[in-house]
């Protein structure tokens, strides 16, 4: 199930876990667009306040329903960049960005479980399509994400 998105502040229900990573990320992002300082030194403080003052980057709230988690952080355009930040050495800006709006497919997720897991960490599509009839089985268990409990499930629904 995939989280939702709001722009104003989500509704915390009763028993919710609320996580508010919205300061420590945005902070996070200006030592990204600003290399030449390095975080807790003196020269640092005063252009990092300066940027929190005047920061236009209004907050989102991402609601992990099923995990009973709302998280406040930064908006998605921002939060793509500093989540990849460090691919930068790896593949420019525009290719990122061309990547990150490519339809990947995978067919078997046996090993394909792999592959798709790295994408995601990597900061890879937006979208991918899952491909594999089959259902979980323990003699699976050595290359796929999953556990006893779930024997028996599809493998595109783990």
């Amino acid at each position: 199930m995939r989280p939702k998105i709001f722009s104003k502040q989500a509704r915390i229900g009763k028993g919710t876990e609320y996580k508010d990573t919205y300061q420590s990320t945005l902070e996070e992002l200006f030592f990204v667009r600003n290399p030449k300082f390095r975080k807790g030194s003196p020269e640092a403080k005063k252009p990092l306040a300066e940027f929190l003052k005047k920061s236009q980057i209004k907050p989102a709230w991402i609601s992990y329903r099923e995990k009973g988690i709302v998280v406040k952080s930064l908006p998605e355009k921002e939060y793509f960049e500093l989540r990849t930040t460090r691919n930068r050495n790896l593949i420019t800006a525009s290719e990122q960005r061309k990547f990150r709006d490519t339809v990947v497919g995978i067919a078997g997720l046996s090993v394909g479980s792999s592959i798709a897991a790295a994408l995601v960490i990597s900061g890879g599509p937006k979208r991918m399509k899952l491909a594999d009839p089959d259902t979980l089985e323990a003699t699976n268990l050595n290359r796929i994400r999953a556990g006893i409990a779930d024997i028996g499930r599809k493998k595109t629904d783990i």
